[in-house]
């Protein structure tokens, strides 16, 4: 799933390839648009995929007040479908800021993550297969600036970075004991060498036991990743 944000006055749209020998090539199956798109509303600007469930972020869509949308396909990958259209339960618009619900995106399983301007991750669930999902819980960390601004989940474990350029930078490891219903924070990360805008947490990855995170700007711009690792099921 490879996102186009920018496509047709930033409609934006995304493209479904896909392998049918192993990997070894990849060809396009079809480009998923928004049904109710307009341009500015940048499709694409995030995705993810899991089995059948494709997740797009449109940040701007509803004058930046933001969404995602789920597409589904039924036949093994060859067609895709959009069912439903995510927004926030508490959205709103105000002069100084706009939500950007969809900046983020993340999908595993029956969860999805879908990260916003306004410090907040919100969590959906589906509990049918994944023909309709409902917001079930609301992260916020209003301590830390662009909290949010980028996710990832794997099993009973979300990352979540928060970075801004006069600050190093951090990243929240949140976890669930009870199967995805609910979720709290874990512990925060953070560089054992940070310095201000390093841009620790504005790429993160997470599979098993293992969190990859990016710091683009640190020394001069050269950039670096970090590895943590917990030996604990996930508590340190």
């Amino acid at each position: 799933l490879i996102g186009a944000y920018g496509e047709n006055s930033n409609q934006g749209s995304a493209y479904i390839f896909q392998s049918t020998n192993g990997g070894s090539t990849w060809s396009q199956k079809q480009k998923l648009i928004a049904s109710n798109g307009n341009s500015g509303d940048l499709f694409g600007g995030s995705v993810s995929i899991y089995g059948n469930i494709a997740l797009v972020g449109s940040g701007f869509d509803d004058n930046r007040l933001g969404s995602a949308f789920i597409f589904r396909s039924l036949d093994g990958g060859s067609t895709w479908t959009e069912t439903q259209k995510l927004t926030a339960s508490n959205g709103y618009i105000s002069v100084q800021s706009r939500d950007l619900f969809g900046y983020s995106v993340q999908l595993y399983d029956k969860t999805a993550l879908i990260g916003s301007n306004r410090r907040t991750v919100y969590i959906f669930r589906s509990l049918d297969g994944g023909s309709t999902w409902t917001e079930t819980q609301i992260l916020t960390n209003l301590q830390y600036e662009n909290f949010a601004n980028t996710v990832s989940i794997h099993g009973n474990t979300a990352l979540i970075g928060a970075t801004v350029d006069w600050s190093p930078g951090s990243a929240f490891i949140y976890q669930s004991t009870n199967g995805g219903s609910t979720w709290s924070q874990k512990q925060r990360l953070t560089a054992s060498d940070g310095n201000s805008g390093d841009h620790f947490g504005r790429s993160v990855s997470i599979y098993g036991n293992i969190a990859l995170i990016g710091a683009y700007g640190e020394n001069s711009n050269q950039g670096s990743a970090y590895i943590f690792q917990s030996t604990n099921g996930g508590s340190t």
